[in-house]
């Protein structure tokens, strides 16, 4: 019962990230799955964060963000959210 709740919570998060961010569907590398493996490793919430995050500048632009420009934002948000959780080691 509780695994089918969170799968659903990661789903919808997900979904919303996709029609935000008009991101690609379907096995990897898209970015549904993605984006679904950063979900599960760090929770939907977190997703969610980094969705409100990347709409919120989306909406600074001063144009409209093309659709194929879109899921760069939110990969770029999530890369830093990951290297600040994982980083890198040698001072690089």
């Amino acid at each position: 019962m509780r695994g089918r709740l969170l799968r659903k919570h990661v789903n919808e998060a997900v979904e919303f990230a996709l029609e935000s961010f008009c991101g690609t569907r379907g096995p990897a590398p898209s970015d549904e799955a993605l984006w679904a493996n950063f979900a599960w490793r760090f929770g939907y919430g977190e997703l969610l964060a980094c969705v409100e995050q990347g709409r919120s500048e989306m909406n600074c632009h001063r144009r409209p963000v093309p659709p194929s420009e879109r899921p760069r934002i939110l990969q770029n948000i999530l890369r830093e959210f990951w290297n600040k959780r994982f980083p890198k080691k040698g001072g690089v």
